[in-house]
C-alpha cells in the first residue's frame, strides 16, 4: 500500500513545488549604461551628437522583458525625466532597451555632465540604477580610408584602413553582405564581433564573395569596456571582383 501511494504524494509535492516557483518568480536585476555617441543621421547625413541610453532588465524566470516591465524612466542630473516607450525602444535582437537623446530631450540647452538614474518598475518591484559621465567628451568619427566609396573589383582578402580618432581604445568593425542581406561582423548577438586597436585589419579569406555587394562601417570606442563615448564613421559600400 505504501508504494502506490508515493507516486501520487511524489506528483503532488512536485506541483506544490513547480507553482511556488512560479509564484516567486520576480523582476530582480536592471543594467544601465550612459554615453556620448556621435553618428551620421539625416539626409543629407549629418554628424550628430547625442547621449545614448543602454537598458536591461532581468526576471528569475528569464522572460522576455516587454513582457514584464511596466515602465523605465531615466532622470537628467538636472532633475528632468524622460520615459520609455517600453515597445518602441526594446531591441529584440540585442535583447535591451535603447534610447538615443539630444539635450531638449534631457531638459537642458546643452548636454549635461554628471549622474545619470534610471528607474524600472515591473509589477510591486522597483529598481534604480545611476551611471556618471564627467566629463562629457564626444569622440570624432572615423573616416573609412579603404576601401573607398563605390569601389569595385576589391580583391579577397583585403586589408580595410580608417584614419585614427583622438582618445579612442579599440574600434569594431560592421560589415555587411548586401547582395545576400546578410550580416557578417557586428555586435548583435549571436554575430561575430570583430575589434583591434589599430587602424586596419585584413579581412581573412572566405568572409567575402565574388561579384557581390558590401557595405562597411567603423566603430570609435573611448575604452575597452564599452562605455563613456563611440562614435561612428559613414557606411562606405564597396563590390567585389571576380576570383
Amino acid at each position: 500500500m505504501r508504494s502506490k501511494m508515493f507516486f501520487p504524494v511524489l506528483i503532488a509535492v512536485m506541483v506544490t513545488l513547480l507553482t511556488g516557483a512560479r509564484v516567486q518568480a520576480e523582476f530582480h536585476r536592471i543594467f544601465f549604461d550612459v554615453r556620448t555617441q556621435n553618428n551620421w543621421v539625416g539626409s543629407p547625413l549629418t554628424l550628430t551628437p547625442t547621449m545614448f541610453f543602454w537598458i536591461e532588465a532581468y526576471d528569475s524566470e528569464y522572460k522576455n522583458p516587454p513582457d514584464f516591465v511596466d515602465s523605465i524612466t531615466i532622470t537628467a542630473p538636472n532633475g528632468h525625466e524622460y520615459p520609455i516607450t517600453t515597445v518602441a525602444h526594446w531591441s529584440y535582437l540585442d535583447r535591451g532597451y535603447y534610447a538615443s537623446l539630444d539635450a531638449a530631450s534631457l531638459g537642458a540647452a546643452t548636454f549635461q555632465p554628471g549622474t545619470y538614474t534610471l528607474t524600472v518598475k515591473a509589477g510591486t518591484v522597483t529598481l534604480q540604477a545611476t551611471d556618471v559621465v564627467n566629463p562629457i567628451v564626444f569622440l570624432r568619427a572615423p573616416t573609412v580610408t579603404y576601401p573607398a566609396e563605390g569601389a569595385t573589383g576589391v580583391p579577397e582578402q583585403p586589408t580595410i584602413k580608417w584614419s585614427a580618432v583622438p582618445s579612442a581604445a579599440r574600434y569594431g568593425i560592421r560589415l555587411w553582405n548586401t547582395t545576400r542581406n546578410e550580416p557578417l561582423y557586428s555586435d548583435w548577438y549571436g554575430i561575430e564581433s570583430i575589434y583591434t586597436n589599430t587602424t586596419h585589419f585584413t579581412i581573412p579569406k572566405g568572409v567575402l564573395k565574388p561579384n557581390c555587394s558590401y557595405r562597411l562601417l567603423i566603430q570609435a570606442r573611448s575604452n575597452l569596456q564599452d562605455t563613456d563615448s563611440r562614435s561612428y564613421s559613414k557606411w562606405v559600400n564597396f563590390a567585389t571582383g571576380s576570383w
